[in-house]
């Protein structure tokens, strides 16, 4: 019992501090921590990408085919290392799924899994469009777009969210009255700005009492209106979310993901998206 006590309260313990940070982290990649009181505690991780920087590349995981089902299940971190990442966050819902506690879930690392909505990886595609549900596209030249009506022939990398957050610049009111939608929770999101050069990874922490509650999608909608999105898609949330960066070589998280219950403990999901960037150089250039 001791054991587990000490165990839970180092993992309280490695949680990113409460205050704000503003750091770039890769050239045209830059990270913001927020910390908001009100209405109540939220720990808000917020990456802005240029796309228009040299060396910005997105990538979303390959298939695997196990069992007829679309992909094996990894931690962001694998996913991230695997394939020597710059960044990268949880990607789409997915099914089977099931979290009863820390030795009772699925799926484990390994574990086959089918993806809900659209996703391709190098221009592979390997699960199919859901009408109505938001995609993020990638084209052969880097172009990027968030669609609701799939994507275009040749493009190269895409994965689904699932509700539209955010339309043309305004919050999508449409799918705000359901309680699932009002409910605080850990959430993830993509968003792009109108000009289509700008992409945000975002990821609030939830279900940790004193340290972030988590936030509704009507919430998360207007911060990411406030910060400049024009389309924004809702990823799979709750103990899924989770944003990573590369360290030296290494996973490094940026937020304090919250599965089976225990804090700093990634859940294994079926998909990712993640980005290649070029390391920043100082003005000596060193």
């Amino acid at each position: 019992m001791l054991v587990a006590a000490s165990f839970y309260y180092y993992r309280l313990s490695s949680r990113p501090p409460q205050s704000n940070i503003e750091k770039g982290l890769f050239q045209g990649v830059l990270y913001k921590r927020i910390v908001k009181l009100s209405p109540h505690k939220m720990m808000i991780h917020l990456v802005e990408i240029d796309i228009k920087n040299k060396g910005i590349n997105f990538f979303v995981s390959p298939p695997g085919k196990p069992n007829k089902l679309d992909i094996y299940a990894q931690k962001t971190s694998t996913f991230l290392e695997k394939n020597n990442l710059q960044l990268a966050i949880n990607g789409s819902f997915f099914t089977p799924f099931h979290s009863h506690g820390p030795f009772d879930y699925y799926p484990h690392e390994g574990d086959p899994v089918d993806v809900l909505g659209l996703a391709i990886s190098s221009a592979q595609s390997y699960s199919n469009d859901f009408p109505d549900w938001g995609v993020f596209c990638v084209s052969s030249e880097n172009h990027v777009n968030i669609s609701q009506r799939g994507c275009a022939i040749g493009t190269q990398q895409a994965i689904a969210g699932k509700e539209f957050i955010v339309k043309q610049g305004k919050l999508n009111t449409a799918i705000l009255s359901s309680a699932y939608t009002q409910s605080l929770q850990p959430r993830s999101a993509l968003a792009i700005n109108k000009e289509q050069s700008k992409v945000w990874f975002i990821v609030v922490d939830g279900r940790q009492t004193n340290y972030s509650e988590g936030i509704s999608l009507n919430q998360l909608g207007s911060f990411l209106i406030s910060v400049g999105a024009y389309n924004a898609i809702n990823l799979d949330g709750g103990g899924s979310s989770t944003l990573v960066t590369e360290r030296g070589g290494k996973a490094s998280l940026l937020n304090a993901p919250f599965h089976t219950k225990i804090p700093m403990n990634e859940r294994p999901v079926a998909n990712h998206l993640g980005v290649y960037a070029l390391p920043i150089v100082d003005d000596a250039g060193e």
